[in-house]
Order: C-alpha cells, then sequence, then structure tokens
C-alpha cells in the first residue's frame, strides 16, 4: 500500500464517520422535538378531560342542515381553554395560561369563520 492509497482510505474513513455522526444527532435532536410534542399533546388532552363537562362562560351552538357545531370557552387553571365540538370530537385549538382574552378571541374567530360558511350561531 503505498502513500496516496492510505491517505483516501483515511479520507474515505472520516467521511463515513462524520456521516454517521451527524444521523446520530439528527436522530436525537427529533427524538427531542418527538418528546416536547406529545408533552404538549398531552398537556392538552389534560386539559380537555378537565374542562369537559365544566360549564363554559362563552359557549355557542352552531348549525347549518343537521351539521352542529359547539364552541366553548372553559376556565382551566388560571387561564382557559377553548373546546370545539364538531361531529361528536371534542378538539381544544386554543388555551391560555393566564385570562380568559385570548381564547374569547379564538372563540370568535372560530365562530366568525362558522357563520362565513353559512352556520347560524346562537
Amino acid at each position: 500500500m503505498n502513500f496516496s492509497s492510505l491517505i483516501r482510505w483515511t479520507l474515505v474513513v472520516l467521511v463515513g464517520l462524520v456521516f454517521v455522526g451527524c444521523s446520530g444527532a439528527m436522530k436525537n435532536d427529533s427524538s427531542i422535538k418527538g418528546k416536547a410534542k406529545s408533552e404538549k399533546q398531552a398537556k392538552a388532552r389534560g386539559a380537555m378531560k378537565a374542562a369537559k363537562g365544566a360549564k363554559g362562560l362563552m359557549a355557542v351552538t352552531c348549525t347549518i342542515g343537521g351539521d352542529t357545531r359547539e364552541i366553548q370557552v372553559v376556565p382551566y387553571d388560571s387561564g382557559c381553554v377553548v373546546n370545539y365540538t364538531k361531529a361528536g370530537t371534542t378538539a381544544n385549538p386554543a388555551q391560555s395560561r393566564k385570562g380568559m382574552a385570548y381564547c374569547e378571541n379564538v372563540a370568535k374567530r372560530i365562530q366568525s369563520n362558522l357563520e362565513s360558511a353559512g352556520f347560524t350561531c346562537k
């Protein structure tokens, strides 16, 4: 083996190590993002469970034909949660840690979008 072959072999090994090291870093980064996302989803599910059945400060029912949607702003801890029920499934499109104003604005925006789509809201 001559000197130039040894250099080529060393470069190939180094490049391979760089790719292996980078792919490991990406996996770790994505697992951190996945963990943060799953924690956020778990928190939202917890907020939804805590808010289910609670009487909302703002509750609006919107209908068109046989389709009914319900929007509720529910106090949660020192903030609030917006419950949006569509086809029997409740989701939380918004929540706030402090105060009710943000949730109320989101609920009004959802109501406005539904009314623009032809729903009648009460």
